[in-house]
């Protein structure tokens, strides 16, 4: 079918078709049985025609493209009973055409159709024609009609059709399975960086903890060389002081270690929170010791979480000696570290040993 074309909705045909009714509709005694019913027919097909015109159009294509211009100009020639019987004729192969092709069953549409089957022989030749024409030949036309179209077209490729559209398919399960294994890989890769940054967090605070623990290591240290360097001057002064005022000696006769008890008490007291210091310079130390060996398990604890879990699915003591070697801590013998007054008593003790 070409491009379509419009008859019924035309402006100029809706008031040429009103003209029609208005005629036919005038009542005409001298009119028969027939040719008043025929009349009657006429207008009701008529008026159907011009309310629902755009979709006469659309359904009485065929019609229109082999009468349409014929039975346009035909609206002028309604005098005799032979033009009314063939433009009864007309509207008979439109309103077959329209039935045929429409979903629905009008009533009027029916009663137009029948009435011009059973009275067919009460028209003029040329009506008659047309309606043994249309009574014949509109059904063949109208499944031409389908069977030329682009739909029906499709219909007769459906087998290549339906090869393309099993290749596209199959191409498209391909594509898919290939998109989901990048997903997958893409998937886990991000749940390893999800890991290593989580550890990487954890060994982040370890490394501020060791940081710390150092910079308290060095304040140690150097409390330990400043104890150590104010418990070896005051023995040096003392000594230095007896050499070169040896007449100091002198004012204790026999007494020479009364001189010493000031300086030998403090140097005891010095040694004692040296001993202190020292030990919690070992403390720390160790405690680095144990940092390190954590910062060490970040490092690698998530492959061998990966790597244990499947190794212990076979053997559940595979790697038993190797986790009590691996995460047993790092233990500095470092003996207990003493409180700030403990051995005070000792010292007392000392002290007064001294002076008996």
């Amino acid at each position: 079918m070409s491009e379509k074309k419009y008859l019924f909705s035309n402006e100029d045909n809706i008031l040429k078709i009103n003209k029609v009714i208005s005629v036919l509709s005038v009542p005409n005694a001298s009119l028969s049985s027939f040719e008043a019913q025929r009349n009657i027919n006429l207008c009701s097909i008529l008026e159907l025609i011009t309310s629902i015109g755009y979709e006469w159009d659309l359904l009485c294509q065929i019609n229109i493209d082999l009468i349409g211009r014929l039975f346009a100009n035909y609206f002028t020639k309604i005098q005799s009973k032979e033009e009314i019987d063939d433009l009864y004729g007309y509207c008979f192969r439109f309103a077959l055409e329209y039935h045929l092709s429409c979903l629905e069953t009008l009533i009027d549409v029916q009663s137009f159709i029948d009435y011009g089957l059973v009275e067919a022989d009460s028209f003029g030749n040329s009506a008659k024609r047309s309606i043994d024409y249309a009574s014949r030949a509109t059904s063949i036309f109208i499944a031409k009609d389908l069977f030329n179209n682009k739909s029906m077209n499709l219909l007769k490729d459906f087998d290549e059709i339906a090869a393309k559209a099993e290749r596209l398919k199959k191409g498209w399960d391909t594509e898919i399975v290939d998109k989901e294994t990048k997903v997958e890989n893409l998937k886990s890769a991000l749940d390893e960086y999800k890991n290593a940054f989580n550890f990487v967090g954890l060994f982040k605070g370890f490394d501020d903890l060791s940081v710390v623990k150092v910079s308290e290591k060095k304040r140690i240290f150097w409390c330990l060389i400043a104890i150590g360097v104010a418990i070896i001057v005051p023995l040096i002064g003392q000594f230095v002081s007896f050499y070169l005022f040896p007449d100091l000696l002198g004012l204790y006769k026999n007494n020479y270690y009364i001189p010493l008890i000031p300086v030998l008490s403090f140097v005891i007291i010095l040694l004692y929170f040296f001993k202190i210091i020292l030990m919690n310079y070992k403390s720390v130390q160790s405690q680095l010791l144990q940092i390190e060996l954590r910062k060490t398990l970040c490092q690698f604890i998530q492959s061998y979480g990966d790597y244990s879990q499947g190794i212990k699915a076979k053997d559940a003591n595979a790697l038993e000696k190797f986790e009590n070697i691996i995460f047993s801590g790092i233990v500095a013998d470092d003996g207990k570290i003493p409180s700030t007054f403990d051995g005070m008593d000792q010292l007392v003790n000392v002290i007064k040993s001294i002076k008996n």
